[in-house]
């Protein structure tokens, strides 16, 4: 008795709570971006403000900050917080909105970024993030909400995403069944960064049934930003508006105009600027060793020189680099310079 009645005054105060939290609604692209390395691998942090100008560029004005694409979990906790604090002072020269990755394998560790996000007193922090812990993992939703939760509640005025990565994490649960629980205990909770999109067969119609999802008593809704770029068109069918990736680092411009065509019913067309950004991804991965970040290394192609990737990836050698350099070039030629980096790369090429 006293447990139920301390579950209906938890949710009540949660109802209270989530009313003054409104989500993102993002709608366009939010870059996962690339921590840079020096060459002896050292966080590099005179780039950002390159990074940022290159995304502010071609069209994209969020910036998710160490997540996988990020290499987080490769990153001291001492460098996230210096990684956040130059996107943060960069953010309003180039009018980005940040959200900050927290999550780690240490609670503590998750709890003293998001305090260290919030002493930073920007208004650029829009949101922040985290996902699970990936060793001793959460077995059950009633485990993922209470660690999410205890993350969340540092920052009770933030809007919070739980970000879902199966494929990295290994916690797998359905979505819908998660957010319709945690909903009840985390009354910051905004919505889902859902990238395990093909991670197994019922995870689109979990996506579905979370976008259309309503609670029956406060009316609350979430938002899914997806994480799978090269599924973008299939996720605006399904009504999705934000997307967050790692190929709006240096394709930013590709992905906007996919967006750009499908919003005014050219569905035919996007689907073939659909094919080109798939395309990019298949040319770097021809003829590449397996454990090489490639992705990253396309950010360097793009002209703005984020570095290697720190181990257990290895690094890329010349011969590794000349082969992506041709690799991506091939793609220009065959696209007509989908990406106006492409000339530029090219140029360098041939000096």
């Amino acid at each position: 008795m006293a447990s139920t009645l301390l579950f209906i005054i938890s949710a009540l105060l949660c109802i209270t709570r989530s009313a003054n939290i409104k989500q993102l609604n993002v709608s366009g692209l939010v870059a996962a971006v690339f921590s840079p390395f020096d060459a002896q691998d050292q966080l590099n942090l005179s780039v950002v403000p390159l990074q940022a100008k290159f995304l502010n560029q071609t069209g994209v004005s969020y910036a998710f900050i160490a997540g996988t694409t990020g290499e987080s979990v490769s990153l001291s906790q001492n460098e996230r917080q210096k990684l956040l604090e130059a996107w943060i002072a960069i953010a309003p020269t180039y009018n980005l909105k940040i959200i900050a990755h927290v999550g780690a394998n240490c609670l503590q560790e998750s709890r003293e970024l998001v305090s260290h996000a919030l002493s930073l007193n920007s208004s650029r922090l829009v949101a922040f993030a985290a996902m699970p812990t990936s060793f001793f993992k959460p077995a059950t939703i009633e485990a993922l909400t209470e660690l999410m939760r205890r993350i969340a509640d540092v920052a009770p005025n933030l809007p919070f995403y739980y970000y879902h990565i199966p494929s990295m994490t290994g916690v797998e649960f359905s979505m819908y069944d998660f957010i319709t629980f945690a909903g009840q205990h985390i009354p910051n909770l905004a919505g889902i960064k859902y990238t395990g999109l093909y991670y197994s067969q019922s995870s689109f119609p979990d996506l579905l049934r979370l976008m259309a999802y309503k609670d029956s008593a406060t009316g609350r809704t979430y938002e899914i930003l997806t994480g799978r770029d090269e599924m973008l068109v299939q996720c605006l069918v399904s009504g999705v508006k934000g997307f967050v990736g790692s190929q709006y680092n240096f394709a930013g411009e590709l992905y906007n105009n996919i967006i750009m065509e499908y919003n005014k019913g050219n569905i035919v067309n996007a689907r073939q600027l659909t094919l080109q950004a798939d395309l990019l991804l298949a040319e770097v991965s021809q003829n590449m060793t397996a454990g090489r970040n490639g992705v990253k290394y396309m950010m360097v192609e793009a002209g703005v020189d984020v570095g290697d990737s720190r181990l257990p990836f290895m690094r890329l050698s010349d011969k590794e680099k000349q082969q992506e350099q041709e690799n991506t070039l091939r793609w220009c030629q065959q696209t007509n310079d989908a990406l106006s980096w492409c000339k530029d790369l090219r140029e360098r090429v041939t000096k």
